[in-house]
């Protein structure tokens, strides 16, 4: 950063950061922050305030505390995790000391009350990027930790909670693994830019292959049980709620690989426009207003709101549809795109994946080549038909 940047912007930033509850200046504050963590975290970490005698690197935990407390709504927090994950990176624990397991733990509270996709996927992100390198090290610690009823206290103004296999009681402290390793494999199907979706592909095949006991003894939710009291039917949050979706159950173990299975690309299958289109829609968080618009009274006679034939401009995908239209190939034709706009499925984590499956079902350790073409057995023609593409 050029000289004297930080020591001009952080005295004007923190203040906002550490007393704003506006949604829109604190994504923008936190993404701030974090550029200059991940651009030059050597002269903020040295940079001392000359008003509070505090470090730059305290001075950042010290935003990154108040944004993962339960008074920050998750629109207004929805940039913290990278904000966290970048400063694990950078400080490491040489730097942090004793301060890495109280910020681990703090990313792992707020994940476990969060329901918006954006802030969910940052904190997850967190763990993924650790789990890379460290799997063993991240699944002892959420083994290790207790989450306390009083942190499951979902946020009143954030969106329709991400599906669980079950709801968890208020009233009951939560082991961090068995809580929180379900909702990251839910989550993942939501994740939006390749860089995000080849991180949480690198770190769960990296889970998997620790072959712990612990993970596979964890359930999750499986294939969606058709409910014939809403077939044919359009599905209002009041009538979900009223007629909650049931699932299978399948263990941690083989909900890592179907997640994986989903990220494949497969023929007639759309995974690899989705991802593609996931990554260029993305989610900033700045959906305040929709949610206050799309909010349900509880009267059926607003059924209208979940009509899927209802055209949403705020979505990236009608919006890279439009932008596409009449030119072939929206802002930039032919570079990295693919029909109506999208841009193509990420080659590398493609590859990787490919390589990965052929691995698995290889492997020389015939107990665990077992378990796994167990796992596949479950699977159903779809997710075959992907696999059977691998040779």
């Amino acid at each position: 950063m050029p000289t004297g940047f930080i020591a001009t912007v952080l005295p004007k930033l923190t203040p906002h950061l550490l007393q704003s509850d506006d949604p829109p200046l604190l994504r923008s504050a936190t993404d701030t922050v974090h550029h200059i963590v991940q651009h030059d975290s050597a002269t903020l970490f040295n940079y001392t305030d000359v008003t509070t005698n505090k470090s730059g690197l305290e001075t950042v935990l010290i935003i990154i505390d108040r944004l993962l407390g339960p008074d920050v709504e998750d629109a207004a927090a929805a940039k913290v995790g990278d904000l966290a994950g970048a400063v694990v990176e950078h400080a490491g624990h040489s730097q942090l000391g004793p301060y890495l397991i109280p910020l681990l733990q703090a990313v792992a509270f707020r994940l476990a009350r969060a329901t918006k996709a954006t802030l969910t996927q940052s904190l997850i992100l967190v763990f993924a990027r650790l789990a890379i390198s460290n799997a063993r090290e991240i699944v002892d610690f959420l083994a290790s930790l207790t989450i306390p009823a009083s942190a499951l206290e979902p946020s009143t103004t954030a969106d329709m909670p991400l599906p669980t296999l079950s709801s968890t009681s208020a009233a009951t402290d939560v082991n961090g693994l068995t809580h929180l390793l379900p909702k990251w494999l839910d989550a993942s199907a939501t994740f939006v830019g390749y860089d995000a979706i080849r991180t949480n592909v690198s770190a769960l095949t990296t889970l998997y292959s620790l072959n712990d006991s612990r993970i596979a003894s964890i359930p999750c939710r499986g294939d969606l049980i058709p409910n014939p009291a809403t077939a044919g039917r359009i599905v209002t949050r009041s009538r979900a709620k009223q007629t909650p979706d049931s699932y299978t159950t399948v263990n941690a173990a083989a909900k890592i690989v179907r997640v994986l299975v989903d990220e494949l690309a497969g023929p007639g299958d759309a995974a690899a426009a989705n991802a593609a289109g996931r990554g260029l829609a993305g989610d900033d968080g700045d959906d305040d207003e929709d949610e206050d618009l799309a909010a349900d009274d509880g009267d059926d006679g607003g059924e209208w709101e979940d009509d899927n034939t209802f055209l949403d401009l705020g979505l990236g995908a009608t919006k890279a549809d439009l932008m596409s239209f009449g030119n072939g190939g929206g802002l930039f034709p032919g570079a990295n795109m693919g029909m109506a706009g999208q841009q193509r499925s990420d080659d590398g984590t493609q590859q990787f994946l490919e390589e990965w499956f052929r691995a698995q079902a290889t492997q020389e350790d015939q107990g665990q080549r077992a378990a796994f073409m167990e796992i596949l057995g479950g699977l159903g023609e779809k997710e075959m038909q992907k696999l059977r593409m691998l040779g």
